[in-house]
């Protein structure tokens, strides 16, 4: 009877062992597969110029705004993003004229931007595309603007590395590396004026990436892929600043300082935000005011 149920043991475990096995190569040829897909998207046509104001207003968005020295670094030369233990290893592009980008077109440009796809249709990585296809044409003109402008940088970097655990947690939904397969390409340009105002507000806010973080409510809990030791970002909204004014708002997000005078974790990008406008910060606090409450935790 031992022996018999010894036996039914190891068959238990084989047959685990194989399910495990089968659902890793499973893994492994859909995110291959993935990661070489050529997606079809809009060809979209954006105006860009060396007019100084137009440069300036694209170096604005691109450092405090959607901030795309935070991922391709201080020089936009590429850098080591994200290490996740057992999970990935993220480096990013260098995307100066001496980088990957070196011989993108303007509508190069508005598909890695705008669309989060390379030039051969394939997705990009890790790509902002939920909160970059918020710009408005005048904007993402701006940007790529900008971007031509950046002196070029002679660095080499490693490949992205997704292993195993990633794979499969990519697989079964847990969190999307290439955010292109989940938004809506066809969706118009927005068409925001400069303004203190609510419209305004939520503009920034998605460009700025506070969905990204804080999730769709803004209500904040554990982010989804991350270790359980990952710092979890904040209910940000009414029902979580609750009575905050201006000032407290202010103080977290230039400053990275919350109302009780304790410095904000490093995920908060506050010194990117520093640099925000009065115009972009007022109608933040006007936006984020208005959001309707959630609990800690819904995301």
């Amino acid at each position: 009877m031992f022996y018999k149920l010894l036996i039914g043991a190891g068959g238990i475990a084989a047959l685990a062992f194989s399910a495990v096995a089968a659902t890793a190569g499973g893994s492994i040829l859909w995110t291959n597969a993935t990661l070489v897909a050529e997606m079809d998207v809009p060809t979209d046509h954006v105006e860009t110029s060396g007019d100084a104001e137009v440069v300036a207003r694209g170096k604005l968005l691109a450092d405090h705004v959607s901030i795309c020295a935070g991922c391709h670094g201080e020089d936009l030369g590429g850098k080591d993003y994200l290490d996740v233990d057992g999970l990935l290893h993220i480096y990013t592009p260098n995307i100066t004229s001496a980088g990957v980008t070196a011989d993108y077109t303007d509508d190069d440009w508005v598909r890695a931007i705008r669309h989060g796809v390379r030039p051969d249709g394939t997705g990009i990585p890790m790509m902002a595309t939920k909160n970059l296809i918020h710009l408005s044409e005048a904007d993402l003109g701006a940007v790529i603007s900008y971007v031509k402008t950046v002196p070029p940088v002679e660095r080499e970097l490693p490949e992205t590395e997704i292993h195993l655990l990633g794979r499969m947690l990519w697989t079964a939904g847990v969190f999307e590396l290439i955010a292109a397969r989940d938004v809506d390409h066809d969706q118009p340009f927005r068409t925001p004026e400069r303004a203190k105002t609510i419209a305004y507000g939520d503009y920034i806010a998605w460009n700025a990436g506070c969905h990204d973080c804080h999730g769709e409510g803004l209500s904040g809990g554990h982010i989804a892929g991350t270790p359980s030791d990952f710092p979890e970002p904040a209910n940000i909204t009414p029902g979580g600043i609750g009575d905050w004014t201006f000032a407290h708002f202010n103080a977290a997000v230039r400053g990275g300082i919350s109302k009780d005078g304790h410095q904000l974790d490093p995920l908060m990008p506050s010194r990117r935000y520093a640099g925000l406008p009065d115009t972009e910060m007022t109608a933040l606090w006007m936006y984020i005011q208005q959001v309707p409450s959630g609990e800690y935790g819904n995301f």
